[in-house]
């Protein structure tokens, strides 16, 4: 069973339930241009984003914006259930400060992005996407009503435990060596080149941190860090960086290579992105796991 509903105001509600398997296509790690607020609800899998890999149970919360890469991945056959909010930049500006998207915005980018909820207040949030999908697949009147005050009821509750569950967030608890590597990419990305680098620092081969890293994060540590440069990239951009900035900001020495890169990676040129970004927010397609 899948639902995409699109509520008033750039909010977009998907609730996937099917039946997924370990040998599945992988979902490399990506990013996107949109807030993302993931609801775990059933299914053996991880979830890897910016700094770690967590494993994943019901009540499991993962929060991104924009720039934090991240994916799922399956861990064994099994029946997958998700739900997941994703909120355009700009989107309800009736609602003025902000405030409600303060989980997103008032932390350290790749930080605190894993909570775990209790029961009773997964329920609540999971019983309010299933009436959203309900009253907009049945055709209601006040569709736009109800998914609009559910979405908000929700924002509500996740921000008002989000201080209170730090202490309570998950950890990552998978293999050190990849935990570790991820943190130094993201820690050291203008200075850091080639994976023996990053091996050498970790202490062990660089065959050893390639198999280790592809097999739990579905990506050689090369193209995780290339993938990482050009989402730093892109943010530039969008902030107004000018093309020399972004290729310095996000690690490139050389600027022939840092276009070569940008436009195989994001399939256009740094300038081209750099316009449609000063026309407008860029819609990225939405996705997901």
């Amino acid at each position: 069973m899948q639902s995409d509903i699109r509520t008033l105001g750039g909010i977009r509600l998907r609730y996937e339930n099917d039946y997924n398997l370990k040998t599945t296509k992988e979902h490399y790690p990506h990013t996107h241009d949109f807030c993302e607020l993931y609801f775990h609800v059933a299914g053996k899998c991880t979830y890897m984003v910016d700094n770690g890999i967590y494993p994943t149970d019901y009540g499991t919360c993962v929060i991104t914006r924009h720039n934090e890469l991240h994916c799922v991945r399956i861990e064994e056959d099994c029946q997958y259930e998700r739900f997941y909010y994703q909120i355009s930049d700009g989107a309800l500006p009736f609602l003025g400060s902000g405030a409600h998207m303060r989980c997103f915005y008032e932390r350290e980018l790749g930080q605190n992005n894993v909570i775990v909820l209790p029961r009773e207040l997964m329920d609540e949030c999971l019983a309010r996407a299933k009436e959203t999908v309900s009253v907009y697949e049945s055709g209601e009147p006040d569709a736009d009503s109800v998914g609009l005050s559910n979405f908000l009821l929700t924002m509500h509750s996740i921000n008002r435990f989000y201080n209170q569950a730090l202490s309570l967030s998950a950890d990552p608890q998978y293999d050190s060596i990849v935990s570790s590597a991820l943190r130094y990419i993201n820690q050291n990305l203008t200075s850091i080149g080639q994976v023996d680098e990053l091996a050498e620092k970790l202490f062990v081969s660089r065959e050893y941190l390639s198999r280790t890293f592809k097999a739990q994060v579905g990506i050689s540590p090369k193209q995780y860090i290339i993938r990482k440069k050009i989402e730093t990239a892109k943010s530039a951009l969008r902030g107004g960086a000018s093309l020399d900035a972004a290729c310095e900001l996000s690690g490139f020495n050389d600027y022939s290579y840092f276009i070569y890169i940008f436009r195989r990676e994001a399939g256009m040129t740094p300038a081209k992105y750099r316009s449609f970004c000063a026309h407008g927010p860029i819609c990225e397609p939405f996705e997901h796991i």
